[in-house]
């Protein structure tokens, strides 16, 4: 398959039913929740939404695909474009739970392979 180029537009809704990874005497036990969606070496992060389990983030991201710049322009430039490499085509979604006092949790993780969608888009 050759390399795609473009940009790929992600849009985060919500997410439902997540786990609970912060707990109090006084308060019902929620999360602080926040997500990091990377692709091809790109990273974004979504705000931290406190204590909520069904977070409503409304975040639109963009990455680029492939390089800007047409192949025979880069090679004029002197760059070698990446041939022979499969790309990675794989959208990253981690969720995790804020924490100010120690080490942000990891509440869950989904990986999509974007060719699947490229293959079949409906």
């Amino acid at each position: 398959m050759e390399r795609p180029q473009g940009f790929l537009h992600v849009f985060l809704h919500s997410g439902k039913g997540l786990p609970a990874a912060d707990f109090s005497v006084l308060k019902k036990a929620s999360s602080d929740p926040y997500c990091v969606v990377s692709f091809d070496g790109q990273v974004h992060r979504t705000p931290t939404i406190k204590q909520s389990l069904e977070p409503v983030w409304d975040t639109p991201f963009s990455f680029q695909v492939g390089p800007f710049l047409p192949v025979p322009l880069l090679t004029l430039l002197g760059e070698k474009p990446q041939a022979a490499a499969k790309p990675d085509l794989q959208l990253s979604i981690d969720v995790f739970d804020e924490d100010s006092l120690s080490s942000d949790d990891l509440l869950g993780r989904v990986n999509l392979d974007i060719e699947q969608f490229m293959a079949s888009p409906n």
